[in-house]
């Protein structure tokens, strides 16, 4: 799995088109989390790290921002499952693109394809921790817990991007031109 044959293409169409519609039910449920406690809504509720800039968060949303909190922690598993697919495809397919020769490149695309699925781990644990704040939990470690691993998944997503752009565009660069012959 992971060359760009047809079965992947069109794998890789449905999982954009979905990850941009979830996205954008994100973003909307998360317009009333922006306060000042709070600039970058529930990304900043994902890196509080501590009970009290959780507390500062939470006051900060009132009681119909955090059911919208809630409600996106939810939207988010889905978009975690569709944002792995998605790198995973293209990471791999990026490292079918270069040739044995390039064995280092190669494993590097087919581990960052990995690295995606422990990234969505990492995410799924992450929401849960987050619903568990919401719903009451005051444990201290529930905030460094979570901030933990969204710092490790947004880690390993931006190397898989990194990848896919420096990989993907060198393997493209490193094609001959194609001088189709016309009459």
């Amino acid at each position: 799995m992971g060359r760009f044959n047809r079965q992947n293409i069109v794998l890789l169409v449905v999982g954009v088109i979905l990850a941009a519609l979830l996205l954008a039910i994100m973003q909307w449920l998360d317009q009333p989390l922006r306060t000042a406690a709070a600039p970058r809504g529930i990304v900043s509720f994902e890196l509080a790290g501590s009970s009290a800039a959780v507390r500062d968060i939470m006051a900060s949303w009132g009681l119909e921002a955090r059911r919208n909190a809630a409600l996106s922690l939810k939207v988010d598993y889905a978009f975690i499952v569709v944002y792995a697919l998605v790198l995973f495809l293209l990471c791999t397919g990026v490292a079918h693109q270069w040739p044995l020769s390039y064995p280092i490149t190669r494993r590097l695309g087919f581990i960052l394809a990995g690295c995606q699925w422990l990234a969505a781990v990492l995410d799924g644990v992450e929401n849960m921790l987050l619903q568990n704040i919401l719903g009451g939990a005051t444990a201290p470690l529930l905030p460094l817990a979570a901030r933990w691993c969204a710092l490790i998944k947004f880690g390993l997503i931006a190397c898989a991007w990194i990848y896919i752009v420096a990989a993907g565009g060198a393997a493209i660069a490193r094609r001959p031109p194609n001088r189709g012959t016309r009459s």
